[in-house]
């Protein structure tokens, strides 16, 4: 559907010391602190022809906290990755989520989104939809 923003998923539910990440792609974090959020979004079209604009964003305690960035696809079998990177203090209890959109202003609605991609060379492994990695900091900089 367009113009309706979808949370991002990071896979199966995790509970740690200091970050939770919950089934439905909700960071919680459970100790105050600096971090380094890393999210990779892999976007693709795998059909159709015509002009379609994907959005992102990350989001804290449901604000936005990133600039809304952009992917545009005019050709079939397109892929971008878009990598955003977030280095800032978080309290325990705050959340971080990633939201997606299709934006109606192509003309190709309802085709792209986030897709996985398994390489068939062997030995190389398989490219998440999306995927995250935080990192705390510990101790004086």
């Amino acid at each position: 559907t367009t113009d309706t923003a979808k949370q991002v998923t990071f896979g199966s539910a995790i509970t740690g010391a200091d970050v939770s990440l919950a089934s439905d792609g909700t960071v919680t974090f459970n100790t105050s602190g600096f971090y380094e959020i890393t999210i990779n979004l892999n976007f693709g079209r795998p059909t159709a022809s015509g002009l379609i604009t994907l959005l992102s964003r990350v989001l804290i305690n449901g604000s936005a906290l990133s600039p809304t960035y952009v992917e545009q696809f005019s050709d079939t079998l397109s892929t971008i990755s878009r990598e955003i990177v977030i280095q800032r203090s978080f309290t325990a209890g705050n959340t971080l989520t990633a939201q997606i959109v299709r934006d109606s202003g192509g003309t190709a609605l309802n085709n792209g989104s986030l897709i996985p991609f398994t390489p068939v060379i062997t030995g190389w492994a398989a490219v998440p939809s999306a995927s995250i990695l935080i990192t705390k900091q510990v101790g004086a900089s």
